[in-house]
């Protein structure tokens, strides 16, 4: 009986999931899932501050900048954390984001100064537009907090 019902139950949570992608797929212009099927805008994150620095002039051009938000926005993730995670995973290693914080304190590098929070919260708002850049920052700002201690990190334990 117990099984049955975790059956029926499955069922509903992929009918439920199934209606969502029908949502998102709605929402995506045809135009939007050809631009990320066909870039490869990144071909591997930012391994150093130059690397970082030169992705940010590249943000100046209006039109790779409305690519990238599509393309960033496509990752996904479960919940705001991981998506941001993603998202500055693929732009970034924990090397090149331990030296940055938001707001630049403890002698670190602001992130606000640059075009790629602006990047962040824009690809995060067009997967959900119920996100306000106020709980992007934050989310982004955690992750910059532990970067240093994650794998690449410039503090990661190397037991």
């Amino acid at each position: 009986m117990q099984v049955l019902m975790k059956l029926e139950s499955l069922n509903k949570s992929l009918a439920e999931t199934k209606q969502m992608v029908k949502k998102i797929l709605a929402k995506t212009s045809q135009d939007e899932l050809e631009t990320v099927a066909n870039l490869e805008l990144i071909e591997q994150p930012a391994e150093t501050p130059e690397e970082l620095e030169t992705l940010c002039d590249q943000l100046q051009d209006k039109d790779y900048r409305n690519k990238m938000v599509i393309y960033l926005s496509s990752i996904g993730g479960i919940s705001l954390g991981d998506g941001t995670r993603r998202i500055m995973r693929t732009l970034a290693t924990n090397t090149v984001w331990s030296d940055f914080s938001v707001s630049g304190r403890k002698g670190k590098k602001a992130l606000k100064d640059t075009p790629i929070l602006s990047l962040i919260i824009k690809s995060s708002q067009k997967r959900d537009h119920t996100l306000t850049a106020q709980i992007i920052e934050k989310e982004v700002g955690e992750t910059l907090k532990y970067a240093p201690t994650r794998k690449g990190g410039k503090k990661q334990s190397t037991e």
